[in-house]
């Protein structure tokens, strides 16, 4: 079988059919189709874009019909986590309904209205997808591939490796090995940077910690390990840093996340791994894709995107 992974849509309805055309998929009864191919949706089908429920619509009737398989985001997992009481305190939710995260997430409550039927249904097919896809000759996740921790999370899946209940519990113990693993496969490998040092994300927000290119190891500095758009890259300092959290990536099969906002024109990440997430959500960004037919060593040529519209 061959695939074409696409990446992070954020609601961007407009520019997930844009792209779907232009790899000359057609939309029938059974939605969009290709004759001889399949799409892999790594994750993040909400948030942020002003058409999430057709998003949304369009993704679930290709996974129904066969003409698609994806992973859960990080969105969808904290969309799940909001629905679902702490049981460790009376009055929170797994993900708590501070005034930032009700912030992040607002575009998505109010597009499905919050506690309606539709926010219902959406929350129940999210437990429906699977945190990873490993495949005979292909990988993958929504941000980053440890073997390590999706081997400490099986045991508490459902089949497929879907959420449990079990999993959602355990998420909320802030130092337990099943809220790393989860933070990890769906959020990426993270660093502390040199003392004092800060950069600003997309929201505005400072932060103090790096998102890393978690396949590689050895030693590296700040700038050259980071996963992270250009402009936050180019501001890391070139100094050596020496409490390198990577393990590295010994298989051999390629690794397709999204996840990690890069900016600028999309390009290949490496040989064995492809980060396809290009910043839809910005006006300058891509929704992005790579188109696999079986090959090991991943290659530029199969790249393809589009500018983001609505």
């Amino acid at each position: 079988m061959a695939f074409d992974i696409v990446a992070d849509i954020h609601g961007y309805a407009g520019t997930l059919t844009d792209l779907l055309a232009k790899m000359d998929y057609s939309e029938g009864e059974e939605g969009w189709s290709h004759p001889d191919r399949q799409v892999i949706f790594l994750g993040d089908f909400v948030d942020r874009g002003p058409r999430q429920e057709e998003t949304y619509r369009i993704v679930r009737k290709m996974i129904e019909n066969g003409k698609a398989l994806a992973v859960m985001g990080n969105h969808e997992f904290n969309a799940t986590a909001w629905m679902i009481a702490d049981p460790t305190s009376s009055d929170n939710f797994l993900r708590s309904h501070s005034a930032k995260n009700r912030s992040q997430h607002a575009s998505f409550l109010n597009q499905v209205v919050e506690g309606s039927a539709l926010h219902a249904e959406m929350i129940a097919w999210f437990w429906q997808l699977p945190l990873w896809l490993e495949l005979d000759k292909l990988l993958v996740v929504h941000a980053a591939w440890d073997e390590k921790k999706m081997n400490s999370l099986k045991p508490l899946l459902a089949p497929g490796n879907k959420l449990t209940a079990c999993v959602m519990q355990r998420y909320c113990e802030k130092s337990s090995e099943t809220y790393y693993a989860i933070e990890t496969i769906l959020k990426g490998v993270e660093a502390d940077l040199p003392p004092g040092a800060s950069f600003t994300d997309k929201d505005g927000h400072s932060r103090s910690q790096i998102r890393l290119k978690w396949w590689e190891s050895g030693p590296s500095s700040y700038r050259d390990a980071a996963l992270m758009a250009e402009a936050v890259v180019l501001g890391l300092a070139d100094e050596l840093f020496l409490n390198d959290p990577r393990q590295g990536h010994s298989d051999h099969r390629p690794v397709f996340i999204g996840h990690h906002a890069l900016s600028g024109t999309p390009k290949l990440t490496s040989a064995k791994v492809a980060c396809l997430d290009f910043s839809v959500v910005n006006k300058d960004g891509f929704l992005c894709a790579y188109r696999w037919s079986g090959e090991t060593e991943l290659r530029k040529e199969n790249l393809l995107s589009v500018p983001v519209r609505a």
